[in-house]
Formats: C-alpha cells, sequence, structure tokens
C-alpha cells in the first residue's frame, strides 16, 4: 500500500511540475514555427454591469502569451453564437490594450496544443445561472479550420453570472494549466 501511494504521488508531482512549468523567464518571444493557426488558448473577463468591459490573455502559435484589455461597446467583438470567428475577428478582438506578458516553454505549449482536438469534442454540462453583475471568467481553446479559415471556439470552463464546464479530460488538464497563470481581470 505505502509502494503504490509512493508511486501515485510521485507520478502527480511529475505531472504537477510539467504542467504548470508556466513561462520562460526570456522577455524576448520566439519566431513562429509555421503553424496557420495563430491563436490556441484565451481566458477572458467580460462584465456588462456598469458599463462593457473586456480583458483577458490569450497564447499565439509560438506560445507568446499577450493580455489585452478594453471598454468601450461590445461592438468591437461580436459574439457568434456558433462560437466561429474568421482569422480578422480575432486579431481585432486582441489589438486592444495588448501586451506582450512571456513565452511559454516550448514543451508544453507542444503538449498543450495536442489536447485541444480531443477536448473540442468533449460534452458541455447544462449551463447554470449561478450570479448577476459579476460578469463571466471563460476558459477557451481554439480550433482553427485551414479550408473554411475559421477559428471554432472551444469552452473549457466558464464560472461567474454563468457556470458551465467541458466534461472531457483534456478539457480538464488544459484548464488546469490556463488556470495556474493565475489571471486575473483588472
Amino acid at each position: 500500500m505505502v509502494i503504490k501511494i509512493a508511486s501515485w504521488l510521485c507520478c502527480e508531482l511529475f505531472f504537477v511540475s510539467v504542467m504548470l512549468s508556466g513561462c520562460e523567464s526570456s522577455t524576448t518571444p520566439r519566431s513562429e514555427n509555421g503553424s496557420v493557426q495563430s491563436f490556441f488558448f484565451e481566458i477572458n473577463y467580460e462584465n456588462g454591469a456598469w458599463g462593457y468591459s473586456n480583458a483577458g490573455m490569450y497564447i499565439d502559435r509560438d506560445g507568446r502569451m499577450y493580455s489585452y484589455t478594453y471598454k468601450g461597446s461590445q461592438d468591437v467583438f461580436p459574439i457568434h453564437e456558433n462560437g466561429m470567428y474568421t482569422a480578422d475577428e480575432m486579431r481585432r478582438k486582441y489589438e486592444h490594450g495588448t501586451a506582450y506578458t512571456c513565452s511559454v516553454v516550448r514543451d508544453t505549449i507542444d503538449a498543450m496544443m495536442a489536447l485541444i482536438p480531443a477536448a473540442a469534442k468533449g460534452a458541455l454540462d447544462k449551463p447554470e445561472q449561478t450570479a448577476a453583475d459579476m460578469g463571466i471568467l471563460s476558459y477557451w481553446c481554439y480550433q482553427y479550420n485551414a479550408t473554411t479559415q475559421m477559428y471554432t471556439q472551444v469552452l473549457l470552463k466558464r464560472s461567474g453570472d454563468l457556470t458551465q464546464h467541458n466534461l472531457s479530460q483534456e478539457a480538464a488538464t488544459l484548464l488546469v494549466w490556463l488556470e495556474s497563470f493565475h489571471f486575473t481581470p483588472n
């Protein structure tokens, strides 16, 4: 029994060290890796109480992390019920108050990108109204269709006014990793 617990603990510690490896200390973004898809992960906070605000962070194809923030009209980034966006719409969303934050370790970003297709197939639980005027904190990953040139949002989790989770194990792994960045909206 003790050996099983020790073995399990070693596996968990390895998993945590790999998943939470975070950002590289370098402040210089890496060069692009040739991928057609530009945007892979996002944490977004949106609130319409007391005026519209939208802030978040995203990670691009090279593992570069950026923060963004803007206040004003929701018209800047239209919400599509089908969760599909053009590359131009994605760029427009992120061009407001964007600042380079850091770069994610290459092996980690590659491992996380590989989980997106399975997370995209994950079932979502039923959305639940859990608050009012708190806003919504959402964790997303994106799939890109090169034929249609459209991004599809894949929900990992949202909480605040509305709570909903992706039930796949891959989504849970991506969520733990994204939460390790401790994003706090302004």
